[in-house]
């Protein structure tokens, strides 16, 4: 994570020479060469040359990604179409999990790797067939920096936070309570991503309906209830696969809740690259941090699941900003609403104005004839 802080702004130089869809075919290129780099990663030589290929691959990948989805979002519609993608991705967790699973179990990581790679290139060709991208210009350094979005940038690194110890660290300690089977491992996955894609769909459609403050509190309250579950399933293989089956929909509840926000602000700035780029950073020093607390946790503590716990943390302030962007966005609207109607008062009184002079005129016109 550290490398690939660093890293994502080596991005922009790859952006500006060939553009935001080569960019991200670049990077779906990289993200499948990943698979190839992990089968030597356990070497000190190959898990280098892991770290470099997937920081290079993230820094060319999500930042247009992002910037893609902002600016081709439709503000009515904006939460169906993350929740639709959500629900995609979640479809597609079904398949990967469950095969990689079986593949690594019963033929070893190099049919697994090979055929996750092969899965992640056939990504390339919807890239390929994509019109041109409009995400604004493509900044410098200092321009990213500059102009960063504080509340989207908090956002960000509370997400990396809270995945840090509620995706990351929660693998290793699922993985253990499965007695380290590849197998159970991957169709547990499998069958949360189904519970996942339902609950994309319908959070989606509500965000939607106007209904934000109510799934905000919701999505809230169900992330905190998971990680709390996550934490105290000390290590019970049954208990871990009921939070992990519960905690599948969490992604689904609180991503298009915060990337609605994200998504919206991103666009109304009109450099949805430039925007997304201090976002990544953000994301990426989020989750050393939490991986961290994490780590500081697993090791003071008895029991290894308690280190998802600090992601509690992160639900509180991502609550805080979600609400914050919603109140400021709504005051804003107010404001907007009082502007319009100013301007139809004096409108109208003008066109009264005008209709009482045209009306006198006529009169004293008639009143001159004989």
């Amino acid at each position: 994570m550290c490398v690939r802080f660093f890293l994502r702004f080596a991005g922009i130089e790859i952006v500006r020479r060939v553009g935001y869809r080569s960019a991200l075919a670049i990077g779906t290129i990289l993200c499948a060469a990943e698979f190839s780099a992990l089968i030597g990663a356990d070497s000190p030589s190959g898990l280098l040359c892991w770290i470099l290929i997937s920081a290079v691959a993230e820094a060319c990948y999500w930042p247009v990604h992002h910037a893609v989805t902002a600016a081709t979002c439709v503000e009515a519609t904006r939460g169906s179409q993350i929740g639709l993608r959500q629900a995609v991705s979640a479809l597609a967790s079904v398949v990967g999990p469950a095969l990689a699973g079986t593949l690594l179990a019963r033929t070893g990581p190099g049919t697994a790797f090979a055929t996750s790679a092969a899965m992640c290139l056939a990504g390339v060709v919807p890239v390929l067939l994509m019109s041109r991208i409009e995400a604004g210009p493509v900044p410098s350094v200092r321009q990213a920096l500059s102009g960063a979005d504080r509340l989207s940038a908090v956002l960000f690194a509370m997400d990396g936070w809270i995945c840090s110890g509620f995706v990351f660290a929660w693998a290793l300690v699922l993985f253990a309570a499965l007695g380290s089977s590849y197998e159970a491992f991957g169709w547990t996955g499998a069958a949360a991503a189904v519970a996942a894609a339902v609950a994309s769909l319908v959070c989606g459609r509500a965000l939607d309906r106007g209904r934000t403050r109510h799934y905000l509190v919701l999505a809230a309250l169900v992330t905190a209830g998971s990680v709390l579950l996550r934490a105290f399933s000390f290590g019970s293989p049954t208990l871990s696969v009921i939070a992990a089956l519960s905690g599948a929909a969490v992604p689904a509840l609180y991503i298009p809740v915060i990337m609605s926000v994200i998504y919206g602000r991103a666009k109304a700035s009109g450099r949805a690259y430039g925007f997304h780029l201090t976002l990544e950073a953000a994301w990426d020093a989020g989750v050393v941090a939490g991986i961290l607390a994490a780590a500081c946790v697993a090791i003071w503590s008895p029991v290894p699941s308690l280190c998802v716990l600090p992601s509690v943390l992160g639900v509180a302030v991502v609550y805080a900003c979600v609400s914050r962007a919603h109140a400021t966005a709504a005051e804003a609207h107010r404001a907007a609403l009082a502007v319009v109607g100013r301007r139809r008062a004096k409108a109208a009184s003008q066109d009264i104005g005008q209709a009482l002079a045209i009306a006198t005129a006529e009169g004293a016109a008639l009143a001159r004839l004989p």
